[in-house]
């Protein structure tokens, strides 16, 4: 391998660190493309050769949070988890979450400051780069329920889904969770909440 390869390698893995460093503490309108090349140590001449603007930064950003969750989610989901109802689906999804987010603290919170984008330019552009539909996945489940009986038949699916993905979206400041300790001591009350008000009798 030629020399200067691992170094090129290296100054990019900086600039990927010194990105989630950046993004995970402000919004992506109030992140600073300069400080992110200042504390990589890296010039603009370099970056530019990767990436043609911050929101392209961003969106490969986005990718390798995806990626890795994806990894992380497949190796830990027991086999058991697709004959559960649906909240025990939800409850070992959000356990995963937790676990991912232990593990992958930066990515994590770069994940969380991402979810406070919604409404921005910057969110669509991402959702739509890799295909995601917001409601896509909590809808599928919902509709299985349904037909399975795990769910109430008197409150409408799409009044079901929003409801759920709305408290899945801003967990944080419902629950007014800080860390993920805070996750650990209150979801089971969450889920609990959402278990005796959903569940069919």
């Amino acid at each position: 391998m030629n020399k200067e390869q691992p170094a090129k390698f290296k100054k990019k893995n900086d600039l990927i660190e010194a990105a989630f460093s950046e993004f995970s503490k402000k919004s992506f309108d109030n992140t600073s493309l300069t400080a992110i090349l200042e504390n990589a140590k890296i010039s603009k001449g370099y970056f530019y050769y990767h990436f043609n603007s911050k929101e392209d930064l961003y969106i490969h950003l986005f990718g390798i949070f995806l990626k890795k969750k994806e990894d992380y989610i497949i190796k830990n989901t027991p086999n058991e988890i697709f004959s559960k109802d649906f909240f025990g689906i939800i409850k070992n999804n959000v356990s995963l979450g937790l676990g991912f987010g232990s593990k992958n603290k930066l990515i994590y919170n770069f994940s969380e400051m991402f979810m406070k984008e919604r409404g921005n330019t910057i969110y669509t552009e991402v959702l739509n780069h890799y295909g995601i539909q917001e409601e896509g996945y909590i809808k599928t489940l919902i509709d299985k329920a349904v037909l399975n009986g795990d769910l109430r038949d008197d409150i409408p699916v799409d009044v079901i889904t929003s409801m759920i993905n709305h408290i899945l979206l801003h967990v944080n400041s419902l629950l007014d969770i800080k860390n993920i300790k805070d996750y650990e001591s209150k979801i089971d009350f969450l889920l609990l909440f959402l278990e005796k008000g959903l569940k069919k009798d």
